[in-house]
């Protein structure tokens, strides 16, 4: 499960090299991933999500789920939530053996560009 906080977003952070990665990365993976919890997803980008949606196979796309901080609190207990989003979690919580980015994209033979662009939308 992932959880994004969308809130605050804009169109200036929708980048087609992030959209190429996060599309090529989980049609690697599509059965680890079973959530993807898009949080207060601003209305201005609900049109173009959706639409980046539909150019997902529907086994990933269904993965996606769009909910608000109070619907959060139903699916994940607080002490899992990070602070920014009404939660008690102070730290990212990586699951045991999980790769870096380097040698997961490694491993998928993707290029320079893509781990780039990876982290640039990780770290921005």
């Amino acid at each position: 499960m992932t959880i994004t906080d969308t809130t605050g977003a804009g169109l200036s952070n929708i980048s087609i090299e992030d959209i190429q990665f996060m599309i090529s990365f989980l049609a690697h993976y599509p059965f680890g991933l079973r959530a993807t919890y898009m949080v207060n997803l601003p209305w201005i980008l609900s049109s173009i999500v959706k639409f980046i949606l539909s150019l997902m196979p529907a086994k990933l796309r269904e993965t996606f789920k769009f909910i608000s901080t109070d619907e959060l609190h139903n699916i994940v207990e607080k002490k899992y939530v990070p602070v920014s989003l009404k939660g008690t979690r102070e730290k990212i919580i990586y699951p045991n053996g999980l790769l870096n980015v380097e040698n997961c994209c490694k491993q998928l033979e993707m290029d320079e560009k893509v781990v780039a662009a990876f982290q640039k939308m990780v770290i921005d």
